[in-house]
């Protein structure tokens, strides 16, 4: 089919996903590093305070992996919604967001191409691995000691803590490589939402600042 692009304006809705995610991974981080200063998690160490530290972590590891997913889909359906018509929206949006930002762009812009051998390909692949691995969870099931379903929870791997932190930064290096192929105003329409997010930030933590327990 032929796609052509529609101009317009959008609102900035996605912004506080984006705004979540950058939380998720710093709370993410803020544990990582106190389980750090610890050994690490046995049945000869395993102290209510660690065990709580590693329950958090596997709390917040899942809620960051499900808001980068979010943001990733949530930008690339925005970039369609500014680049095709209602109907070629409604059957382009149905793909996953691994063929939205790998294979749809070339339908859209001249010479589109996206690398398979490079670490932005890589973490959006794991990404949804991950995604389909909370969402469509499946608990591992045994009777009497043999396992019958082995489950499909995403087992964190050895560069987790690297990963997760580049989940966070996921949404701007997509932007940046589908940037360096498309130069119209539909990606300067993303860039915006994401150019949103931190000075929302910044504008709140100046205002916690401001209501601090000092602040009075």
């Amino acid at each position: 089919m032929e796609i052509r692009e529609i101009a317009g304006e959008s609102s900035a809705n996605q912004t506080y996903l984006h705004l979540a995610l950058n939380d998720a991974v710093s709370a993410y981080q803020q544990t990582h590093e106190t389980i750090s200063h610890h050994p690490p998690l046995t049945e000869e160490t395993a102290t209510p305070e660690l065990t709580s530290l590693h329950h958090t972590l596997e709390l917040q590891r899942a809620t960051t992996l499900i808001l980068a997913s979010c943001c990733v889909e949530a930008l690339a359906n925005l970039y369609l919604a500014h680049k095709t018509t209602p109907e070629q929206f409604a059957v382009l949006e149905r793909v996953n967001f691994l063929e939205k930002w790998t294979v749809v762009p070339s339908f859209l812009v001249p010479n589109y191409s996206f690398p398979r051998d490079g670490e932005l390909y890589h973490d959006l692949k794991r990404l949804r691995a991950c995604r389909n691995g909370i969402i469509h969870l499946k608990e591992e099931v045994s009777r009497e000691g043999s396992v019958m379903h082995p489950g499909s929870y995403p087992d964190p791997g050895s560069d987790e803590h690297l990963f997760v932190a580049r989940c966070g930064s996921l949404p701007e290096r997509l932007l940046a490589h589908l940037a360096s192929f498309d130069k119209t105003d539909a990606v300067m329409q993303l860039a915006m939402v994401l150019a949103t997010a931190p000075m929302m930030r910044v504008f709140r933590l100046a205002g916690e600042r401001r209501n601090g327990p000092n602040s009075g």
